[in-house]
This record gives structure tokens, sequence and C-alpha cells, in this order.
């Protein structure tokens, strides 16, 4: 993902991919001998402005093409996010809320199915504290998507001097996820974060990293 501030507002692009290996290929009546192999990938990529309306209010929307490959099959689509921020008259308190994946249905051979589209709601609330010459950050959100059950998210953050943070926070109404810690270094312009994140089925507790770059 890339974003770059301009006169007229905020530019943003992403690119989402999900590849496997290569599966065996079977016929209806079993056998020691795959008949070969077969691939099967997802791709998008997004384009997305957004841009204050008033001093405290932003509108941004988003686009994207999706397209997913089974073997010699394959199914496309456009997507189309809509979001609304709003920074709050109370000192540190921010708000926003996200329509995602607005779109046609996707469609291998002659079966259809929607996309994911999602409502998500949410909130923050920052505060500096000088006694522990750091900050204290929280955030809750609520999303509402067609294909499951409502799930919530709740997260706290303390950075000391912007440069080290902790993090801790729990997701209610997964089957899978629970509680997740994490811990994030900040230096100059370079940003590395690591979390820790509860899984409750067989696929074991994840560790995941990323780094960012500020330009």
């Amino acid at each position: 993902a890339l974003t770059h501030e301009t006169r007229y507002g905020t530019l943003g692009m992403s690119f989402t991919g999900m590849y496997m290996d290569d599966m065996e290929r079977r016929d209806n009546v079993p056998s020691a001998i795959p008949l070969g192999t077969f691939s099967v990938y997802d791709a998008s990529f997004a384009i997305g402005f957004a841009r204050y309306i008033l001093p405290n209010l932003s509108l941004g929307a988003t686009a994207k093409p999706v397209y997913q490959k089974i073997d010699a099959w394959s199914a496309s689509s456009w997507a189309f996010d809509v979001g609304i921020f709003h920074v709050a008259r109370i000192d540190g308190l921010k708000l926003a809320a996200v329509l995602g994946n607005i779109g046609a249905p996707m469609k291998f051979i002659s079966e259809e199915y929607a996309l994911p589209r999602y409502l998500k709601v949410g909130g923050s609330y920052e505060r500096e504290t000088a006694a522990l010459r750091g900050r204290f950050l929280f955030t809750l959100d609520g999303a509402w998507v067609n294909d499951g059950d409502p799930k919530q998210n709740l997260g706290a953050e303390y950075t000391y001097r912007r440069t080290v943070a902790l993090r801790a926070g729990y997701r209610a109404g997964y089957d899978s996820f629970g509680g997740t810690f994490g811990l994030g270094i900040h230096y100059k312009t370079l940003d590395v974060d690591y979390a820790y994140i509860l899984v409750k089925n067989d696929l074991g507790d994840n560790h995941r990293f990323s780094i960012g770059l500020r330009l």
C-alpha cells in the first residue's frame, strides 16, 4: 500500500494477492497418481482518494477490480468502498465509518456469489500523559457483514515518547480469534510492528510483522 498527500487531497493505492502452491488434479475415481496440477490465486488492485470537505470532516472512496482464478476458470468484478472521517470537538476523539465491497456478484461458470460487503463504524480516543511521558490510545469498532455475524474489535495502545508502543486488543464475534498483543517501534521514518494473535482452531497462534516507511 502507498499513500501520498497533495494539495487537492490524499491519493492511495494498494495491491492484495493470495497465491498458493499448485494443487494436484484428481478424478472422481480415487487413484494414487494425480492427473496433473492446477493453480489457484486471487488478486485485487485498489486506487482511492480522500479529502477534507470541512476542517473536521473528510470523505473518501476507493475503486478496485477483483479477480479470482481456479484452474481454467476465473471470475472478476468491480468493488467500491466509501468512507467518512470526523474529528470531534472533544479533544482526542475521532469517529469514522466505512461501507466496503459494494459491487456486482462474482460468477464461476454458472454459480454466482456476492462480494463480502460490510459496514464498519468505529472511533478512537487519544490522550497525552505527561506523568508517564507517553500517549494512550483507545479504539473500538463494530462491523456488520453480509456473510456472517456482527463483529466487534477493542484495542488499547501506550506509546512511550512516540518511539515504543505496547498494544493489546480483543476481537469478539469471530469463530477463531480472540485476544491480541503487539509491540511497535518508530525510528525516524521507519515503523516496525509485531502482533501476536491467539487462534482457537488447528491453524495455531499467529505471528505477524509489518514494516512502514514514511517518505
